[in-house]
């Protein structure tokens, strides 16, 4: 070591690299912004932090850490120009309070230790001391929310006003922060507005002006945002199969709930009171808001005789759960039945050859066309018979993806094939079709967009 190595050492203090705790804090406040991907938590960090460093293991450490806690979701995603694809994280729903609060541990530990660093030249070098003491000053602003309505039902739309002005505001809602002269003056300030449960009508961010020289100005940016539905799924079984009993209803219900939506049973209760027939379960259907109907029930598809429809065969529960009545939902209840489904559902028929007999003359595959003509947004069906245990187990994976991590409809059929045949060798998954574009994703329609026109016939994506 040469003496010039300290003074070297001081001017130019090597960067510090990230502990796991700080690591995890530094994820979140980067996700809050949107989906990234490892390199670029690491490349952002250098770029806007470049007295930080982050290392491949303990950014690895920090993400398996979040996965395991439920806070992050992953898929793979190919980047244009990237070569390889990538994989991207976001934040669960779930976690979004959670992640603004560690964010804000990471803004607090920056701000911090950055204002020690910068303070420490005032006694080393004198001669910049009243430089420093101008840059480094800090201006307060304030900033504080307005909404225009305290309760909101589904679909109705809500205002909400954030205001910035320089010094204290005493508000019940306003919020405090500082920022130097040095970094304030000329720049702005950009706002990231985020509202589980609604759609944001345009872009979540709004940027403001920082200015000390702007006093006593305030300034404002608006929001418009709709309530949208929750999760909430029915989910209709035939009391013969086994495996739905003990596999896919459980496993179903518990990802369900897990994710914050609501989880019922056909079955006799409160809300669904005793049905006589496959016309009145349809209404019952189209008077409520499920946005996702499955079935794991028996399927008798049309023979092509004459007086022949294709039915779904379902179970009814009485309350006791030991009972239980047969309802066939034909297609020929939909033309008997006023009304459309009103939230844009998926409807998983999960049975056998679900996608239904063949019409000869205009080769449409009668469920489907039929649930999808009355307003369902999304169709998956089975084009030949499933064997009730793998059906079962097929459901649980693609809900993992669609579901759980959240990935759009066509994507999440696809990777729900390709675990089967990779892991398990089983093309089975290719007989269930997809009739829907394939970048369908529930809950995401406000229910006064979601009353479906009858559509043309359907194609199956397979």
């Amino acid at each position: 070591m040469k003496l010039e190595n300290i003074h070297h050492f001081f001017e130019y203090p090597p960067p510090t690299y990230l502990c796991t705790e700080l690591a995890v804090c530094y994820i979140l406040f980067v996700l809050l912004q949107g989906e990234s991907y490892g390199t670029e938590l690491i490349q952002r960090l250098e770029a806007e932090y470049p007295s930080y460093r982050l290392s491949d293991t303990v950014l690895y450490s920090a993400i398996k850490f979040l996965e395991d806690e439920g806070a992050l979701a992953g898929y793979w995603k190919k980047l244009e120009g990237r070569g390889r694809p990538r994989r991207m994280y976001q934040i669960l729903p779930e976690w979004e309070e959670h992640s603004q609060d560690l964010a804000r541990l990471w803004h607090e530990y920056t701000d911090r230790r950055d204002g020690i660093v910068d303070q420490q030249p005032e006694s080393i070098l004198p001669d910049k001391l009243e430089y420093i003491s101008y840059t480094q000053v800090p201006f307060v602003y304030s900033i504080w929310l307005s909404v225009s309505s305290k309760k909101i039902t589904v679909g109705n739309e809500l205002v909400v006003d954030i205001y910035i002005s320089p010094g204290r505001v005493k508000h019940i809602n306003s919020y405090l922060f500082e920022v130097n002269n040095n970094q304030a003056i000329g720049n702005d300030i950009n706002l990231f507005l985020i509202a589980p449960g609604f759609s944001i009508h345009g872009d979540n961010v709004s940027s403001l002006c920082l200015d000390e020289n702007i006093d006593n100005i305030r300034q404002h940016t608006s929001f418009r945002l709709t309530a949208i539905l929750s999760l909430e799924m029915l989910f209709c079984l035939h009391q013969t199969l086994n495996f739905v009993h003990q596999q896919e209803q459980p496993a179903i219900e518990k990802l369900i709930i897990k994710h914050k939506g609501k989880f019922s049973l056909l079955k006799v209760s409160k809300k669904i009171q005793k049905l006589q027939d496959g016309e009145e379960l349809l209404a019952h259907f189209y008077q409520n808001q499920y946005n996702i109907l499955h079935f794991a029930c028996h399927c008798r598809p049309c023979r092509q005789y004459e007086d022949d429809v294709d039915a779904l065969i379902i179970s009814l529960q009485e309350e006791d759960n030991h009972n239980a009545q047969q309802i066939e939902l034909e297609v020929k209840n939909f033309n008997r039945v006023n009304g459309v489904f009103l939230t844009q559902p998926l409807i998983f028929l999960n049975a056998c050859q679900s996608a239904g007999g063949v019409d000869e003359l205009r080769k449409t595959f009668n469920l489907p066309n039929k649930f999808i003509q009355y307003g369902a947004a999304a169709v998956i069906a089975t084009a030949c018979p499933m064997p009730d245990v793998f059906a079962a187990a097929f459901a649980k994976v693609f809900y993992e993806f669609f579901i759980g991590k959240k990935m759009l409809i066509g994507k999440a059929l696809c990777e729900t094939r390709r675990y089967f045949l990779e892991k398990y060798n089983n093309p089975l998954g290719l007989a269930y079709g997809l009739y829907s574009p394939h970048d369908y994703q529930i809950a995401q329609s406000p229910a006064f967009q979601a009353i479906a026109k009858p559509a043309k016939t359907p194609v199956g994506i397979g």
